[in-house]
């Protein structure tokens, strides 16, 4: 008897739920939140056996429900089954026998291919592929947010909204829920009904990890969600000040420009890269030429001086966004022995793209570096003009370095390989 003889008579005693995890055929939902609304059985389960048939892409376990929480499931009973497709030849079981905990399930899709080798019947697979049964402690949380289900959708999202930012700091669930809020349309609404307070008092809490608050911090901005700037500017905490001061520019707000070259003094390249983008950002919106001399100086001296290639590469290509004023400024990186920030002063001016800024990169092939013409060459494909493409011609044709005339092809796209 084949094995899907075996799993198509076996469903039939183990009927009326086959739970079909882990398949090819639909992709699990990674946010435990999500999952949980995509959901067609939620319950507390048990893994009772598993088998995988000699010659066979499956493995079935035999699971044991309990406690529902969402959905219809089989008598305590019975022993549903759950199907495994294994991809590759270094998949293992997804669980073993004993394994017990919450079970998230989505309805198996009608296409899929085990349709026509199992018996009929409701299917299911495993929401979430890398915890497919759930620590039992998470069950509370589950309940919680499936019970809000029947509230007016304004209600509904808020109440969620409030307990997504209560377990922001969870070490089980923190990141699925800020998962979860960044898929929450007019977030901004709903942390109104929520209350902005609790924005700060999430920010202000040290005992959750850096980098959860600062996603919550990239929410805001990228929602623009304007209204937090005033519980924003209230936040004073060293190792998140370059993140918040990032996100009080991006909503518009000003933060004075010391306060941003201070955030520029230390920390880690995360903490330096936030200070880079505020400060950028600022000196581009702003009529202020003394605030945009001093930001285009101190992202110069960051370029120069600093030991980081990413912040100094950061720093370089800022400069080429705030024009023509941070062009002589540009120049002397093509100088430089870092050939990356040699590299980006050159993707800089050709951001720029001002005549001077094609001067400067076509005075590279009578004086600069082979690294400065490289860059040259990259800067000019970028410009694009019908004049900075007879300068890459005339490299082409006349170059100073025998090497060129390649670098020319694989910018241009006439390098052989290259449509």
């Amino acid at each position: 008897m084949t094995f899907f003889r075996r799993v198509s008579s076996g469903a039939a005693l183990l009927a009326p739920l086959l739970l079909v995890a882990v398949s090819a055929h639909a992709l699990p939902v990674e946010n435990f939140f999500g999952a949980l609304d995509a959901a067609a059985v939620v319950s507390m389960c048990q893994v009772v056996q598993v088998d995988r048939p000699s010659g066979s892409p499956l493995v079935l376990f035999h699971v044991r429900t309990g406690d529902v929480l969402k959905g219809d499931v089989p008598p305590p009973e019975s022993s549903p089954a759950v199907v495994q497709e294994l991809l590759f030849p270094s998949d293992v079981p997804a669980v073993a026998t004993g394994a017990s905990g919450l079970c998230v399930l989505t309805a198996m899709p009608h296409y899929s291919a085990y349709r026509a080798v199992l018996t009929a019947g409701p299917y299911y697979q495993f929401a979430k592929r890398e915890h497919p049964i759930m620590d039992p402690s998470v069950a509370p949380v589950a309940r919680q947010w499936l019970a809000l289900r029947p509230l007016s959708p304004d209600e509904r999202t808020t109440k969620r909204v409030q307990l997504l930012l209560d377990h922001i700091g969870d070490v089980r669930l923190g990141r699925d829920a800020l998962a979860e809020l960044g898929t929450t349309v007019e977030l901004g609404a709903a942390l109104e009904s929520a209350g902005y307070d609790r924005i700060g008092v999430l920010l202000r809490d040290t005992a959750i990890p850096l980098d959860r608050r600062r996603g919550v911090l990239t929410l805001l901005a990228d929602q623009r969600v304007t209204a937090v700037l005033p519980i924003l500017q209230s936040v004073h905490d060293a190792a998140l000040a370059p993140f918040v001061d990032r996100t009080i520019v991006a909503l518009g707000g000003s933060v004075p420009i010391a306060q941003l070259q201070n955030d520029l003094k230390g920390g880690s390249d995360d903490q330096r890269l936030a200070g880079v983008d505020a400060l950028a950002t600022l000196a581009a919106r702003s009529k202020d030429a003394e605030l945009r001399r001093d930001a285009i100086s101190t992202l110069s001296q960051l370029a120069l001086h600093e030991g980081s290639s990413a912040v100094r590469i950061a720093a370089v290509d800022q400069l080429g966004k705030l024009g023509s004023d941070a062009l002589p400024h540009i120049e002397p990186l093509l100088s430089l022995h870092d050939t990356r920030v040699v590299y980006a002063a050159g993707r800089a001016l050709g951001t720029i793209g001002s005549p001077a800024a094609m001067e400067v990169l076509a005075q590279q092939f009578k004086q600069g570096s082979y690294d400065a013409q490289v860059a040259a060459v990259f800067g000019l494909r970028e410009i694009a003009t019908p004049e900075a493409m007879r300068v890459l011609a005339d490299v082409k044709a006349n170059p100073p370095d025998p090497r060129l005339p390649r670098v020319v092809d694989l910018a241009t796209g006439k390098e052989p390989g290259h449509n």
